[in-house]
């Protein structure tokens, strides 16, 4: 699922590459990161779902979230008190919003800006550059005089 929920690494990989500030909608890249995890945090982190059922079909062993009352004291006993799918919920939102965050970042600071500066290449100047000769002609002929 970490694999899977990595859909905005190429973006991001891209973005770099080519140097687009501006990739994508800020619409498009909220939606469509919030619409996709809604399958996984309900599949994994509701414990009345129809997988959760399912699940608790092959490991009766197992109580369900919904039946343990005991209250953590501080944040760091609640983490501890999680199950194994509670935590991955976490990790995975927790990616997800990483990943959005440097988009994010790859759009107000610029695509390259956890580069460093001596890893990235030398842009080139298209600007042509004028010789000097040619500072010292006389402006006052027109062009089609010359001939």
């Amino acid at each position: 699922v970490f694999i899977l929920y990595s859909f905005w690494v190429p973006q991001i990989v891209y973005s770099t590459t080519s140097g687009t500030k501006h990739s994508l909608h800020w619409g498009y890249l909220f939606g469509t990161s919030i619409s996709r995890l809604f399958i996984p945090l309900y599949a994994l982190g509701c414990p009345n779902s129809v997988f959760m059922q399912f699940y608790r079909l092959f490991d009766p062993s197992k109580p369900s979230s919904a039946s343990t009352n005991n209250k953590p004291s501080s944040w760091l006993g609640y983490v501890d008190s999680m199950t194994h799918l509670e935590m991955a919920c976490v990790v995975l939102v927790c990616w997800l919003s990483l990943q959005v965050l440097v988009l994010c970042l790859q759009q107000w600071l610029g695509p390259r800006f956890f580069v460093p500066k001596s890893c990235l290449p030398v842009k080139y100047d298209y600007r042509r550059r004028i010789p000097r000769h040619l500072y010292s002609l006389d402006r006052t002929q027109s062009p089609v005089s010359y001939n």
